[in-house]
């Protein structure tokens, strides 16, 4: 009696376990850095009448893990730069992403940050210039074109440099109608805050009144990028 009792005890065990869910798989862990290389920005060396001078080259996506658009910023990447195969790599969370030239009819071609190097036509190094070399598609170049964005309160959280200012007669509010993310009645200054176009400087010579993402335009000004030497001492 005691082992027909063990036995479909086991047998109930047994076909318990067979019909149980699996436990979930552990998320995979974010990559860790033990070390930190630490380099020099990437900046804006001119651009009136609104000057992006100073402003450096950043990811718009940056510290997500995933791909992003180029932009300029009060804060940008300062680790390691890696210009391996004519790439331009910038380390962020303890990976490379590569900026990428985009394709398009206008002079202005749209830079896409992405872990995968597609690109290979740069001419980078400390101390000087980033230069697109010249491809079937346009001649060698070092012309940029920034663009400032208009600050909704969609993207209201991209401030870097402190809080989203209150509208008040030192900082008027700035009518819109609409943007890429849908009706919009109003809209701030933007916060140093700008979107980047490689000036190849063939096709249509319009600037863009929207960016990638659906962000309003103010104005585009042109550019050069210049890569700081190392060592770099910041002046902030």
């Amino acid at each position: 009696m005691v082992r027909s009792a063990t036995f479909a005890l086991a047998a109930f065990l047994a076909a318990s376990l067979t019909g149980a869910a699996p436990a979930p798989a552990p998320s995979p862990s974010p990559p860790i850095c033990l070390v930190i290389p630490y380099g020099s920005p990437a900046v804006a060396t001119s651009g009136p009448p609104s000057q992006p001078a100073g402003l450096e080259l950043t990811n718009s996506a940056a510290l997500t893990s995933s791909d992003g658009h180029a932009l300029l910023t009060t804060n940008g990447y300062k680790q390691t730069w890696s210009f391996a195969g004519g790439g331009f790599g910038a380390f962020d969370a303890c990976r490379y992403y590569w900026l990428n030239i985009g394709s398009s009819t206008s002079v202005l071609k749209p830079l896409t940050w992405s872990l995968t190097k597609v690109s290979t036509n740069w001419i980078a190094g400390y101390g000087q210039n980033l230069v697109a070399n010249a491809t079937s598609e346009y001649f060698q170049t070092d012309r940029f074109v920034a663009c400032k964005l208009l600050q909704t309160p969609q993207v209201a959280s991209d401030y870097s440099s402190g809080p989203v200012p209150t509208p008040s007669s030192s900082s008027p509010i700035i009518p819109v109608t609409s943007t890429g993310s849908g009706p919009v009645t109003t809209a701030y200054p933007v916060a140093n805050k700008w979107a980047l176009y490689l000036q190849t400087g063939l096709g249509s010579s319009a600037y863009p009144t929207q960016a990638e993402d659906g962000t309003q335009i103010v104005e585009c000004v042109e550019t050069k990028i210049y890569i700081e030497p190392l060592p770099y001492v910041s002046t902030a």
